[in-house]
């Protein structure tokens, strides 16, 4: 509670305000107006605050209870209003953002021609980190956009124009993605895996297979036709 003084043409009015969560206020008692406090004291402003002094004192004292019944067989009525979220914040994905910026993927995409006006950059950033840390689709890798720390935010169907945009320079990224991972790592191209998704195989002689995916595969070698 704190003293609020409303001064006016014809006199100055003292009201005891409460403060309320949602930053506005409400007037919790009328003091009364400086004339007639004038009748009480000779120190209106002084009697004001004290006032309000001794509403904040008896408030710490005093304990509010209530009883309330509730059936526990009675059904709740459907809803599609949030009624708590977690304010608990994912920061492992900064330590995965720091290989995405040795990666200089932000360069790249600052190069992509596009006549969109979004940032492909921070859609790129939460579709990663969201698919390494907790895989699924886009619509929920942007339901999950608060739940880490510091995040750009963006549209839903910003990201769904973003895969298009990102496909017409598919093939240079993963050109970027290469040479910048050799200066990271010490790669070894002797031999290279390609098209990991399948159970397709190229094996070292003259004809082509499939090979169930818990075959051993020690005896084969993997190569570009």
């Amino acid at each position: 509670m704190r003293l609020n003084i409303v001064r006016k043409k014809n006199d100055t009015f003292y009201y005891v305000i409460e403060s309320l969560p949602n930053g506005s206020t409400r007037t919790y008692e009328k003091i009364g107006s400086h004339s007639y406090l004038l009748t009480l004291t000779d120190d209106p402003l002084s009697y004001a605050k004290k006032r309000v002094q001794e509403i904040n004192e008896s408030m710490k004292n005093e304990v509010m209870t209530f009883n309330e019944k509730v059936d526990f067989r009675d059904e709740l009525p459907s809803s599609e209003a949030t009624v708590s979220s977690s304010t608990v914040r994912n920061v492992g994905w900064l330590y995965l953002n720091e290989i995405y910026e040795k990666l200089g993927i932000d360069q790249f995409l600052g190069c992509v021609d596009t006549q969109r006006k979004y940032d492909l950059d921070a859609i790129d950033r939460h579709l990663v980190m969201n698919q390494i840390l907790n895989p699924g689709s886009k619509l929920s890798a942007f339901g999950n956009l608060d739940r880490y720390q510091s995040i750009k935010r963006y549209d839903l169907h910003q990201s769904y124009r973003f895969l298009s945009d990102l496909d017409s320079c598919g093939e240079k990224l993963q050109a970027h993605l290469f040479r910048k991972t050799k200066d990271i790592v010490e790669l070894d191209t002797s031999v290279l895996m390609y098209d990991l998704t399948n159970f397709y195989f190229d094996v070292n002689v003259n004809m082509k297979m499939y090979i169930p995916a818990n075959v051993n595969m020690y005896n084969l070698t993997c190569h570009f036709l």
